[in-house]
């Protein structure tokens, strides 16, 4: 009947005044829409639209992060890590510079540490000290190089268990409860169609239905009530009918709105199916044309020539 509309954005929506908000009829006078209020109910009593993938933000949301944290260990797990070991530790070691060159003698100052670690990280000049303070028996070993151990020290290096083997099994199987709720197979949603063509092509007929279903209620809550009032001008303008509403509301209800083509993986396999169903009378050819390539047919094209 009517929308009621907050005339400027409210900060606080618990203190709206009468005066902030503006009744706009649904049509006018002359019977035509005013305002369209486009969103696909899925109960009675819905007045407002619930996002498409509303759902499963969620799960989307915590999919990325966990993603996210695969990346970051594949790479902090692509760099070699090696650690020495030694059955005999004395505080005579060495310490590395950022180069990989080893530094004189420095011994373990617990206070200049502390002192180190209060300053900002951006200060790169006290970093390579921090770090040297922090770990005096570390050695550092560039490529090509062999590093010559003392008695009693050893080499071990850390295991990659990155990327995970089941990462892929488990975004496959992510995808398909997302794409299952958005009403779209799988390999429609990653646009891969690994499989044999049946499979390829019943996943494309099931992601079309759902998109027919969403095209079709776009076309009745949008593009015919638009149609219906540049019909009603129209006629309006051209005269002599007693009744101009009616014969645009006509118009509107039979007109017809083809979509662009769908996918058409075997086109010899749907000219047949396309040929059969105008032979018995369920299409024309513009028709099949239209499902096909998305244009009308030729001039001149009927079932033979098809």
């Amino acid at each position: 009947v009517a929308y009621w509309v907050v005339k400027d954005y409210i900060d606080k929506p618990l203190l709206i005044t009468p005066e902030q908000i503006e009744r706009i009829p649904a049509h006018d006078s002359d019977g035509l829409p005013v305002m369209l209020h486009l969103f696909k109910p899925t109960r009675p009593d819905q007045y407002r639209g619930v996002p498409l993938l509303a759902n499963v933000i969620e799960t989307l949301h915590n999919t990325r992060n966990y993603a996210q944290a695969e990346l970051q260990a594949a790479i902090f797990q692509s760099a070699v890590w090696g650690f020495f070991t030694s059955n005999n530790p004395t505080s005579d070691e060495t310490v590395p510079l950022s180069d990989g060159f080893l530094d004189e003698k420095v011994p373990l100052n617990e206070e200049a540490v502390k002192e180190d670690l209060q300053l900002s990280p951006y200060t790169q000049s006290r970093t390579n000290s921090v770090k040297s303070q922090l770990f005096p028996t570390a050695k550092v070993m560039s490529a090509g190089q062999f590093q010559h151990l003392a008695e009693g020290e050893d080499v071990k290096f850390l295991q990659s268990t990155h990327p995970n083997n089941n990462f892929d099994a488990f975004m496959k199987a992510h995808n398909l409860s997302v794409a299952s709720s958005i009403g779209i197979p799988r390999q429609v949603l990653e646009c891969s169609y690994d499989g044999t063509y049946a499979s390829a092509r019943g996943s494309v007929l099931e992601a079309n239905r759902t998109f027919k279903a969403y095209r079709s209620y776009f076309i009745e809550s949008f593009l015919k009530p638009l149609f219906e009032v540049f019909a009603y001008e129209v006629v309006d303008e051209l005269g002599g009918f007693d009744d101009p509403l009616f014969v645009a509301r006509a118009l509107s209800i039979e007109s017809v709105w083809q979509a662009p083509a769908a996918l058409c993986l075997d086109p010899r396999a749907e000219l047949e199916g396309a040929r059969l169903a105008i032979e018995m009378g369920l299409i024309d050819a513009d028709e099949a044309a239209q499902m096909i390539y998305g244009h009308k047919a030729k001039r001149g094209a009927n079932v033979e020539n098809i």
